[in-house]
């Protein structure tokens, strides 16, 4: 699982054996190791299944950062037709600032290239060719 923070968004890039992970277990974790104490040199990221919940949500605590799937977002995610699920949060201050922050989580891709037709990208084991499977090109036509 990849991690992309820019301004007020953050994505989750994840491979379709992570997907099916997620789908099994309901949550999918991944961790940076840092210089630093034990505890505080830890940075986890994860994705997580709420059923209880209509509404996604981006969650942070200490050294850790969690995008919690309501069914709906879950169901976008898997569905091969999509390339992922978009959530977008918005807050209101005390002060009565508003805040939003976008949530990305999607299916990750080769780069692109004019030489192969892009594909989803499957892990494989280290040292493995990478397996993957057809993509609809990007702004196609979706059924």
């Amino acid at each position: 699982m990849k991690l992309r923070l820019q301004g007020n968004s953050v994505r989750f890039r994840i491979t379709l054996r992570e997907l099916e992970q997620l789908l099994a277990d309901g949550a999918l974790e991944s961790q940076t190791r840092l210089p630093g104490s034990a505890e505080a040199s830890v940075f986890r990221y994860r994705v997580e299944q709420d059923r209880t919940s209509t509404k996604s949500q981006v969650v942070l605590s200490p050294y850790a950062l969690t995008l919690v799937l309501a069914d709906m977002d879950l169901a976008a995610l898997a569905d091969p037709k999509n390339e992922g699920a978009y959530v977008k949060c918005e807050w209101i201050e005390a002060d009565g600032t508003l805040h939003r922050l976008l949530a990305f989580i999607e299916k990750d891709r080769p780069a692109a290239s004019c030489a192969k037709p892009e594909a989803w990208i499957y892990e494989a084991k280290p040292g493995a060719a990478p397996i993957t499977r057809p993509a609809p090109p990007i702004g196609a036509a979706r059924p």
